[in-house]
């Protein structure tokens, strides 16, 4: 036999089971990239009882390699290894594949293992709050599935796991004038496919992998006036 935690009047309840009795759970993972399509995948074969939602906030899976559509944009490890264990993929076109191969070994690894009834796209988790009386995580998700509306709903889960991935959150560099700037602002992070650099002067900002992908597509496209990497 084992105790509920005491009452706000310092009594205790005693519960009819043993310690440790199982019980179903549900578990919230937010996002349904490279993280969320692994968990799913093991949640079928290594566990039992529970019930799993993962929350996406994008229209579709994929995660980054959905999201990052930059010039280039590529794996900057070697692609064989950019696999999951179990699953590897003989069929790269080269060292360091383009973000639209790796998007679609992602697209066949869902298709395959089934794990689109775990997955609720354009719902986006913006809170998490502890209900210490339930034992629970109250979670709130805005849905934006239909374009004109947008609804919040109320979640609830015993586990919580953050799969939505650690430089998610990109912003704009803190440059005196950028908000007045006239010409085409892009970034990396959120690409508009749309733009059309042949002929234009670009101001490449920053030095990371992105750039070291960009530059030599962007200057492909000739004429280009000057490439400034500060």
């Amino acid at each position: 036999m084992i105790a509920k935690p005491a009452t706000e009047a310092g009594e205790y309840e005693v519960l009819d089971q043993y310690q440790s009795q199982p019980r179903r759970l549900k578990i919230i993972h937010v996002g349904a990239g490279a993280s969320g399509l692994l968990l799913a995948y093991k949640a079928q074969r290594q566990l039992r009882n529970y019930e799993l939602i993962c929350y996406e906030k994008n229209p579709t899976y994929g995660g980054t390699w959905y999201e990052n559509k930059y010039p280039g944009c590529a794996c900057d490890i070697p692609a064989h290894v950019y696999t999951y264990t179990f699953q590897p993929n003989t069929e790269w076109s080269g060292f360091y594949s383009g973000a639209d191969e790796i998007e679609q070994y992602f697209r066949r690894f869902h298709d395959q293992h089934n794990l689109a009834p775990y997955i609720r796209l354009d719902s986006e988790v913006v809170s998490a709050t502890w209900l210490e009386d339930a034992g629970e995580l109250q979670v709130k998700v805005k849905n934006a599935a239909n374009e004109n509306e947008t609804t919040t709903i109320t979640d609830r889960c015993n586990v919580l796991i953050n799969g939505s991935g650690v430089v998610n959150k990109w912003k704009w560099p803190a440059i005196e004038g950028i908000s007045s700037y006239k010409g085409t602002l892009a970034h990396s992070a959120k690409w508009d496919t749309s733009i059309d650099w042949q002929g234009k002067k670009v101001a490449v900002l920053g030095t990371g992998s992105s750039s070291i992908q960009m530059v030599p597509h962007l200057a492909k496209g000739k004429p280009l006036n000057t490439l400034f990497l500060p």
